[in-house]
Parts: structure tokens; C-alpha cells; sequence
């Protein structure tokens, strides 16, 4: 009984997560591995053939849990659609899985982009106090 009502749950599961993915699962892996491609090109400068490669390319930038989605994400791109089956697929467990892949590549684009702006901020701060020593006369006498 116990079994019967798992699996009810997870034909149910799916169809509520993934409202926006294509139903047919060829399609919707290949619609998935494009984003993720196209993610680590724009914004991580990944390089590659392959998706494995660009991944491989910028696995400095990832966290291990993170490689392992990618990877396994990416497990799916070679296969062929007649090898694609729900038995070899578990959709819901796809979809989570790219998911939270995808909301840790930009987790992680913000984390870089507002450190990246800290910096700057910082620099600039340092260009304002060397420029003022150095165009104000005797205001470092005037400061210490």
C-alpha cells in the first residue's frame, strides 16, 4: 500500500514542478543543457566543445556539490532520445537538480559581481585620498 501511494506522489510531484518544461523529455533535457551551456558561457567565460569541457573549463569557480549536478546534468546531453526513457530518467529528480544548479551559478554571479564592486569602491576611495595629498598643499601637515 505504503508503495503504491510513493509513486502516486511522484507521478503527481512532477507535473507540478515543471509546469514551464517541455513534456516530451528529449526536448526538455536538451531545452536545459542549452541553458546551463549558455549560463556558463556569458557569465563564467567557460569554453569548450561540450558541455563537459566548459564545465571542466570553470570548475575553479564551482563548488564540488555544485560540479557533481552539473555533471550530472550533463550525463544526460550524449544519449540517445530512444535512450531516454523515464526509467532512465527520473524527471522530477532532473528538474530539481537543474534547478538548484542553476540557482547556485547565480548565487555565485552575485557574490563575485559584489565583491567585485566592493573593490572598486575601495580603489576609488584610495584614488580620492591619494589625489587629495597630492593636489591640496601641506593638507597632509593639516591631517597628522
Amino acid at each position: 500500500m505504503i508503495s503504491q501511494r510513493s509513486s502516486v506522489a511522484q507521478s503527481v510531484i512532477p507535473q507540478k514542478v515543471d509546469g514551464r518544461y517541455p513534456s516530451d523529455i528529449h526536448e526538455m533535457v536538451t531545452k536545459v543543457l542549452a541553458e546551463l551551456e549558455h549560463r556558463l558561457e556569458v557569465d563564467y567565460g567557460a569554453t569548450g566543445k561540450e558541455l563537459q569541457e566548459k564545465i571542466t573549463s570553470v570548475e575553479s569557480f564551482l563548488t564540488p556539490s555544485l560540479m557533481r549536478k552539473l555533471r550530472y546534468l550533463s550525463s544526460f546531453g550524449n544519449k540517445l532520445p530512444e535512450k531516454l526513457t523515464p526509467n532512465v530518467l527520473n524527471r522530477y529528480e532532473f528538474i530539481r537538480n537543474y534547478e538548484e544548479a542553476k540557482d547556485k551559478l547565480k548565487r555565485i554571479v552575485r557574490t563575485s559581481v559584489a565583491a567585485d564592486s566592493a573593490i572598486q569602491k575601495c580603489m576609488l576611495g584610495i584614488f580620492l585620498i591619494l589625489f587629495l595629498f597630492t593636489s591640496i598643499p601641506n593638507l597632509s601637515k593639516v591631517i597628522f
